[in-house]
């Protein structure tokens, strides 16, 4: 069946009745024999418009650039999606997905932040290397040009930071301004003075067994122990302890039985 323009040329509505098809503006397209297809064809491509009582709500059209546009609102004014050429797709808004993932393909995959199209101002990077895969945070300073490297989790669960690490809770629990081992028995606070509930300029170095410093030229685990602090409060040094300081240097120490045992030492 044949529906042409009034007294004019040209077929406007075309119905395959052998394969069930429909073209509006040309001959039906058949995508597959298992589907029936509705082909829309104009001087720019073709468009579905959505309606309620008469008033647009939303559309789906293509254009010359061979992109598929997806529009909204009374006037169609507003775009929501546009899917190129090439098969990428932008959103004009918040995206959504609730209750489900979103899975990104390829050896090195990114969700980027643009300041504006091509303006690149920070990345999350999912890289692949043999069958590992870290996550990596890509920043830039604005005129810096490419964006680089700021930090990464590996796959092993580590934690790469390139410049400073800054723990700031100035905004929240000063209490929690702390780098915690596991629990809270090990960690280092930020405190002020004596008081560990408010923010200030103290450091504090906990352990709930002893706290222990090493130093050589090796890597940690085959460094030697230089000093000792058990959990009683008793220190241990392993080399000797000296004090330079300009002008007088003093040595507190208040334990009677340590005061007698340096006496006897001195006398010998």
């Amino acid at each position: 069946m044949v529906v042409r323009k009034n007294g004019a040329s040209g077929d406007v509505f075309i119905v395959d009745t052998d394969n069930g098809n429909i073209g509006m503006g040309g001959t039906p397209v058949s995508l597959s024999s298992n589907f029936t297809n509705l082909t829309l064809n104009g001087t720019k491509g073709g468009a579905i418009i959505f309606e309620d009582d008469g008033t647009s709500q939303h559309a789906i059209h293509t254009t010359d650039d061979n992109s598929l546009r997806f529009l909204y609102g009374s006037s169609l004014a507003s775009e929501a999606m546009r899917i190129d050429s090439s098969g990428d797709a932008t959103f004009a808004s918040d995206v959504t997905i609730s209750g489900g993932d979103m899975t990104l393909t390829g050896a090195t995959t990114s969700i980027i932040g643009e300041q504006s199209a091509g303006a690149n101002r920070g990345k999350i990077k999912f890289v692949t290397s043999s069958s590992d895969g870290d996550i990596v945070f890509e920043t830039t300073t604005n005129g810096a040009g490419a964006i680089t490297e700021a930090g990464r989790f590996t796959h092993d669960g580590n934690l790469k930071v390139i410049n400073n690490l800054i723990i700031d809770s100035t905004a929240g629990d000063v209490t929690k301004q702390k780098i915690q081992f596991h629990d809270d028995n090990v960690g280092l606070q930020r405190a002020s003075g004596s008081d560990r509930t408010a923010n200030g300029n103290s450091l504090y170095i906990s352990a709930f067994e002893d706290i222990v410093f090493t130093a050589s030229g090796a890597a940690m685990g085959s460094q030697t122990e230089r000093l000792r602090i058990a959990d009683d409060g008793s220190a241990t040094f392993s080399g000797d302890v000296n004090i330079s300081k300009a002008g007088n240097a003093t040595l507190n120490i208040k334990t009677l039985l340590m005061v007698c045992l340096m006496k006897e030492k001195l006398v010998q």
